[in-house]
């Protein structure tokens, strides 16, 4: 027996394979004062087995997958017998006789269906029969229209209950509950096109069998955390949840031995038994300290191999010629710099860059790397005489659509390793563009005529394809030296929300593959089709919607995976979730249904290396919605096969991640167990699929995940949000419980903000927006009404704060009330262009030379170049490359996806420094010249200088 409530119309829990809520767990769950039934069969027909979904894929004399996805349909009629697949019964829906003549394609069973629900969906108007039911028993089930019209039920048999016009459904789940008239079997038929949730009989049962003993929770202290829950009646079931929002039935999971804790949380439980009334529930707050393992300094999860991104700036000065300190350098690891065979700097140079007055365009420069008294490598230098490195890029024509003409202009950028050789390639986006556009004008990118660049996707128009290439940092003779090219083909369409490019070693070969969402008409890198059994390459699903056009909401939707070194198809597989019923997304057209972010993450996937150990492995996670219904898919690759880890669904409003994602995602290790988390807007996603938590404070532009208040144990997000009625406006909250930190009230659509650590004088970093001019101490404090630009942070001129980029010009912050001072302009002074929709960099990330940050632009004059800038300035520190820390690699990962949002670290640099100078005792060797025996070391304005008789120096040697 199960306590029975009506079921709700919404399910926004989680699924994995590894974490299902039984069913008469669930009805339990749903009411805890609601009346009693005995159960005298389920069908639970949103939920199908992996035996179930093998057997319809084997089964292709009478099961088809359906063009759109995520369900299977009827290859023939039915017969009026029970279903079967690959000669089995679908135990999923076992007793029930769907009637003969149910016409090919007019039964499907969905099992993926995204937004609007999985389930039996019946697409004529023919009866469904149970045999055999009792007098006074009850038929129940939960019913929804196929389409946006009232579909219903239309005649019944044998069953008393209410029907017809006044009683059909929309386009959300409606109960219909029947009682048997007699003794035998019964039928029903719907109107037309519907889909069928679950189905219930059951009959009354008098009263309770009292109520279930109210959970116990008994709690074992430090060092082990431990927490066990238990109830004093026999065989009840414990539901508990550790998500500090809605109750423990908005977010149930079922107890089966102790919870380790590892931060303080807000433990709910309660207990269930048959036929009992569900307990009271006990709540109890466990404080923990929080163990971040790497707080203060980089997160190392995995090495990346990197070589020493050797490179020579020109500037006005001479040279500037910096190189890589890697994470894993051994502490007596020393450079010797040769310019044309002479040694430059000293035998034991343990600095990470020098300053050549001496150097011209023709110089050499060669690095040697010693460790133990020999020399481990060697590196030729990357000359960037033009004070860029310069990448000839093998521009595609242009062409025409339904809505114009369009030429190609260089977009999103990314660096990975693809062929293993230790230093990174480039691989890029060309964005169509209306051929009318003019850098100096960027809005015409995006324009709201019908022309055919790429377009938001609020916009109308047809759009040119979207191209992918591969480029190596090293071209000769100033020739393209493209690698590859994939082209995604008219059923991608082009603009910032639709291709979130991924290009990361997804199955640790040591070379990066390529993924992204592709269609039927993608070419990859060999020129082959990128296709699936029973699709058309030359199928076009671009189409008209009322006064909408050149929109893609319908057809097949593919996760391709490409061979980063070729380009080539490695795996393809069913995107999830389809994108379904579009109108159950909140519109009719796919401006919410075709809202994609993306990011890799490290989740609990390995992989067995040669000498048979384990180490972690990263995921895809491949996310479609975020202003109502939000879905986040993670997904492993084996090196030739895509499996799914998790889907998560939050498919009702006010719960989960419904409606609190943003333009941009970011990834980071909350809670100190080495494994990531995904910052969804203003909900956090756990490494497991399941809600952290969530603000509710809604949708918004940019977000910032940091260690923004070093003092503070933790990280933290900084986000500014849309909705007019959020709480906050520009807020900052704590990254692992969505506590509340500091924020001001708005209401108003916020669109941009920012956070770094520009002032020296204050500790940790500030946050502003455009809300206001205010500039905020990481604490919430207004220090200054200066506000700076709020597009992207980085690391520039070579002190520990940060600069700022906005519109292809650096800035510095100069004091709380001064105006910012440029460092340097590319778009004035190069000529170079920006990223087409947020005027940011192509990519910001610290591609070569120091730890200091590169950014990638194009040329605007041609749009057949890309530059790649590095810094003119010397810097006093010598710290590891930024991209060992895996919080800022993963986001230099993300940062292109939807609106390019800066990486950040997951340290705060000035402390990292601090330890580094603890290990080392230095962190220049250039000081050493300077320093005599009895010199020390003293912080100085947040800077590391050196105190000795009486005068301070900087590392460098001068005098301050």
């Amino acid at each position: 027996m199960i306590i029975f409530a009506p079921l709700t119309d919404y399910d926004c829990t989680f699924y994995t394979m590894k974490k299902l809520i039984p069913f008469t767990i669930w009805l339990c769950v749903q009411c805890a004062l609601a009346q009693t039934y005995d159960t005298i069969q389920y069908w639970p027909l949103n939920t199908y087995s992996e035996a179930t979904i093998n057997n319809l894929a084997a089964d292709s004399e009478n099961w088809a997958l359906n063009d759109k996805g995520g369900r299977y349909q009827n290859a023939v009629a039915t017969d009026g017998s029970l279903l079967t697949a690959n000669g089995t019964v679908i135990a999923e829906t076992n007793g029930i006789y769907f009637d003969q003549g149910i016409a090919a394609r007019n039964l499907l069973l969905c099992y993926d269906r995204g937004s609007s629900g999985n389930g039996v969906q019946i697409q004529s108007a023919k009866p469904i029969t149970l045999k055999n039911l009792k007098a006074g028993q009850f038929v129940r089930f939960e019913l929804r229209s196929s389409s946006l019209g009232n579909n219903g039920i239309s005649d019944v048999n044998n069953l008393n209950g209410e029907y017809g016009q006044d009683t059909y459904t929309g386009p959300d789940f409606k109960t219909y509950t029947y009682e048997v008239v007699a003794d035998g079997d019964v039928s029903w038929t719907n109107t037309a096109g519907v889909i069928y949730r679950n189905l219930l009989v059951y009959e009354d049962v008098t009263e309770y069998e009292g109520q279930v003993a109210a959970p116990v929770m008994t709690y074992t202290g430090a060092p082990e955390y431990k927490v066990t829950l238990s109830s004093a009646t026999d065989g009840a079931t414990i539901l508990y949840t550790m998500v500090d929002h809605g109750t423990v039935l908005d977010y149930p999971s079922t107890y089966t031995t102790p919870l380790t804790l590892t931060h303080t949380v807000r433990l709910r439980a309660l207990a269930i038994k048959d036929n009992m009334k569900n307990s009271e529930v006990t709540e109890q707050t466990f404080d923990v300290p929080l163990s971040m393992p790497y707080e203060g300094r980089p997160f190392e999860l995995l090495t990346e191999p990197l070589c020493r991104g050797l490179i020579a700036t020109h500037t006005d000065n001479g040279y500037l010629v910096n190189w890589r300190r890697l994470i894993d350098d051994p502490l007596n690891t020393t450079f010797r710099l040769y310019r044309n065979g002479e040694l430059i700097s000293g035998k034991a140079c343990t600095n990470t860059n020098l300053l050549d007055a001496s150097g011209t365009d023709s110089c050499q420069y060669i690095l040697e790397t010693w460790v133990d008294d020999a020399c481990t490598e060697r590196d030729t230098a990357l000359m960037l005489s033009n004070d860029y490195w310069d990448i000839a890029l093998d521009r595609p024509d242009g062409g025409t659509t339904e809505s114009g003409e369009y030429m190609y202009v260089p977009g999103d950028c990314m660096v990975a390793d693809v062929d293993g050789d230790h230093e990174y390639e480039v691989v890029m986006k060309w964005d169509p563009c209306n051929t009318n556009w003019n850098p100096a004008s960027p809005s015409a990118v995006n324009d709201v005529a019908n022309t055919a660049g790429q377009k938001d996707n609020s916009l109308s128009g047809y759009t040119g394809p979207v191209i992918i290439d591969c480029y190596g940092l090293r071209p000769s003779d100033g020739e393209s030296k493209r690698r590859w090219r994939i082209q995604l083909g008219k059923n991608i369409r082009a603009g910032a929300h639709y291709t979130q490019l991924m290009v990361y070693d997804l199955d640790g070969d040591g070379k990066a593959e390529v993924a992204c969402k592709t269609a039927p008409g993608t070419i990859d890198g060999l020129g082959n089709y990128v296709l699936l059994p029973g699709d058309d390459a030359t199928a076009d699903y671009r189409a008209t919607n009322g006064s909408k056009s050149g929109y893609v909401i319908s057809g097949p939707e593919y996760l391709t995976v490409f061979n980063g070194e070729t380009g080539a198809e490695i795996a393809t597989t069913r995107f999830l979730p389809p994108r379904d019923t579009i109108s159950s997304w909140g519109d009719s057209y796919g401006n919410r249904s075709e809202r994609y972010l993306a990011c890799v993450a490290y989740l609990g996937n390995e992989v067995q290396t040669t000498d048979g150990e384990n180490r972690p492995a990263a995921s895809l996670v491949m996310c479609r919605g975020y202003y109502t219904a939000a879905f986040l898919w993670a997904v492993d690759f084996d090196g030739s096969e895509l499996s799914t880890r998790w889907l998560h669904t939050s498919a009702a409003a006010g719960y989960g991640a419904y409606g609190e994602g943003a333009h941009s995602q970011a990834v980071a290790d909350v809670d100190g167990d080495g494994m990531d988390e995904i910052i969804y807007g203003s909900c956090a996603i756990d490494h497991d699929g399941t809600l952290l938590y969530r603000t509710g404070l809604g949708h918004g532009d940019a977000l910032h995940v940091g260690d923004f208040l070093p003092d503070r144990p933790g990280l933290e997000v900084m986000m500014v949000h849309e909705e007019t009625t959020s709480a906050y406006g520009t807020e900052m909250h704590d990254a692992l419980t969505g506590e509340h930190l500091s924020g001001v009230y708005a209401g108003s659509d916020i669109g941009r903000g920012l956070i770094a650590d520009i002032d020296a004088a204050s500790r940790g970093a500030e946050y502003w927006s455009t809300q206001s001019n205010n500039v905020y101490s990481a604490d919430g404090v207004s220090i200054s009404t200066k506000r700076p630009t709020v597009n992207f942070r980085t690391y520039w001129d070579g002190d520990l704060q940060e600069e700022l980029t906005e519109q292809g010009a650096i800035t510095k912050w100069t004091g709380r009330s001064s105006s910012i001072n440029t460092l340097v302009n590319f778009v004035s002074t190069y000529k170079a262009g920006t990223d087409l929709i947020k005027y940011t960099p192509c990519l910001q990330a610290d591609i070569f030379g120091d730890w200091r940050e590169e950014q990638i632009y194009y040329d605007a004059a041609t749009f057949s170049h890309l530059w790649i800038f590095s810094t003119p300035y010397q810097t006093d520190y010598s710290i590891p490359t930024l991209m060992h820390d895996h919080q800022y690699r993963m986001a230099t990962v993300w940062q292109t996806s939807a609106y390019n949002q800066p990486p950040h670290l997951s340290y705060y640099l000035p402390d990292y420094v601090k330890v580094l100078e603890e290990s080392t005792g230095i962190t220049s060797t250039q000081a050493e010249d300077f320093a005599p025996s009895a010199y020390r070391l003293i912080w100085l304005q947040g800077r590391l200088c050196i105190e000795r008789d009486g005068e301070i120096y900087d590392l460098m040697g001068r005098r301050k």
